[in-house]
This record gives structure tokens, sequence and C-alpha cells, in this order.
């Protein structure tokens, strides 16, 4: 399972790089390349009958690994159940009779990511991390909007969004306006008219939804600790890289070096043969002229004519 994983974050991450979409292997449908997408959810283990759609009107079965992007959608069928990678942000699950659509995925220039998905109906549950200032995931029903900013919950829609809170806080938007802050271990429903009563949950629903939680738990722990070990498996990399860069261009400096010694030694060299040629030509020809000279010297010592 896990090497499953592990590969499925390996294609996420190829899938997260700025202005691409990543295509996985031996998908024509939601891998194709697409400039103004560059934020993804990748299907981390699905179980039963899974099905896609591509905002390009491309279909078919899911599979471990899959790659979506905005405008897709995924559904499940009865007794089916798949769990997703958003935006490296949250791990999200949808139960069975559940329809998901990813409306809104981007990335703007400052590097800020917007998660946005519609819930048509079903039941989702998400633990997603503590975002940072500029990014936003949320879900959204035809009745409310949930917005999170580090949590753990459930949603279920129908003829009316029933929210429940396991970790964290959940602000709700009604279809008038009004907002309304979930707190743990509580539960609040929007319908047409507005919202619900504002409760706790049962002893019994706080185990069942702690029981759902926990399962994307795991799996979100396990991604994380597959990421930290991708980061440090890749920042061991880079170093080896600078090491292995940084000693050839040693290498190269040595090398460049020893060559200009030769060559100022090949040049000295040369410059020194041409100095003792020019000597020995200047040191001969003055040897033929001195004993002329010493003549000429010697008859006017004399006082003769030369």
């Amino acid at each position: 399972m896990k090497a499953g994983i592990l590969g499925c974050l390996l294609a996420g991450l190829l899938a997260l790089v700025p202005g691409g979409r990543a295509m996985a292997a031996g998908d024509s449908g939601p891998g194709t390349a697409d400039l103004s997408i560059s934020v993804t959810a990748t299907v981390l283990e699905h179980q039963g009958r899974v099905w896609y759609r591509t905002e390009e009107g491309d279909s078919g079965e899911a599979y471990d690994g899959l790659i979506l992007g905005q405008g897709d959608s995924i559904r499940t069928g009865q007794g089916a159940w798949a769990r997703l990678l958003v935006s490296n942000r949250g791990t999200v699950g949808i139960e069975e009779n559940t329809q998901l659509v990813l409306s809104r995925m981007s990335l703007d220039a400052q590097g800020h990511k917007s998660v946005r998905m519609r819930l048509i109906k079903g039941l989702f549950n998400a633990v997603v991390d503590k975002l940072t200032l500029g990014d936003s995931f949320n879900v959204e029903t035809q009745n409310t909007v949930v917005a999170v900013k580090s949590t753990q919950y459930q949603v279920e829609a129908g003829a009316e969004t029933r929210v429940e809170v396991g970790e964290g806080e959940v602000w709700m938007k009604g279809p008038r306006g009004a907002h309304v802050a979930v707190m743990p271990d509580m539960t609040d429903s929007a319908g047409p008219r507005g919202f619900g009563r504002l409760r706790r949950l049962a002893r019994g629903e706080i185990r069942t939804l702690r029981a759902r939680l926990l399962q994307i738990r795991k799996v979100h722990e396990e991604r994380v600790m597959i990421l930290r070990r991708l980061r440090q498996m890749r920042r061991k990399s880079m170093q080896e890289l600078r090491r292995r860069m940084l000693r050839r261009w040693m290498k190269r400096r040595a090398a460049r070096g020893r060559l200009r010694e030769s060559r100022r030694g090949t040049l000295r060299q040369r410059l020194a043969e041409r100095r003792r040629e020019a000597l020995r030509r200047r040191q001969g020809g003055e040897g033929r002229k001195r004993p002329e000279e010493r003549r000429r010297l010697e008859k006017e010592r004399r006082g003769e004519q030369p």
C-alpha cells in the first residue's frame, strides 16, 4: 500500500509544477497538458466502482494515481470510496454514492493556492493542513459554502447540508450571507431557508465521525511522512549535485591553471630561445668585424691613413 501511495504522490508532485498538469502513465484524459492549471488532485487509493469525468468531456473508471484538475469530477458507486490528495494541502475522502466536482484549482502569481470543490451529493470527509495566508480550501453545496483553515470535518449534501467537525473550526456561509462557526464535536445544517440548530454531537455520532476521520487521518499522516522523505531525498540529492558540480568546477579550474602555466612556460621558452638566437647572431657578426676594427685602430696610432 505504501508503494502505491508513493507512486501516487510522485505523480501528484510532478503535477504540482507551476504552469502545467502532468500526464499520468497510460492516461489520455485528465493527463492532457493544460497551461491554465497548476493545482491538482491525485487519487491515492480507492475501492469499488469509481468514475471520473474531465472538463473536456473524457470519462472512465478511476485508478490509483489518477490526476484531476479544475473542472473535473469524480463519482463513487454503491459501496465504493476514494481518497484524494488535494493541492498538497489536505486529504479528502468521498464515501459511496458521492459526486464531487473540482470547481476551482488555481495558483496565482504570488503562489497562493485556491481550492474550491462542489459537493453535488453524498458524504465528504477531509483532513486539511494549516493553510498559509492567501490560500483557501472551500467546499460548496447547493445550500452553503464551508470554509476551513486547518481542521478535520465531514460534509453531507442532500436536500440539506450537514456539517460535522472533529477538530479545528469550520465556517459555514448560508445563502443569505450569514456565517456560522462550527466548533469540534459540533454539528449544524443549512437548507434553503437558512441554518438549522447548532448542537453538540451525541456520543455515538462522535464515535462514528472520529472513526471515519481516523481512516483519512492515517492516509494523511502516511502521505505527510512520505512527502517528508521525498523532500529529504530531494535535499540530499541537491546537496550531492552541488558537491559534484563544485568538484567538477575545481577540477576544471585546476586544469585551466595547468594549461595556462604550460602555455606560459612554452612562451617563455620560445622567448628565451629567440633571445639566445639573436644574441648568437649579434656576437657572430661582431666577431667577424673585430679584427678589421683592430687593424684600423693600430694604423691610426701609427699615423697611417686607413
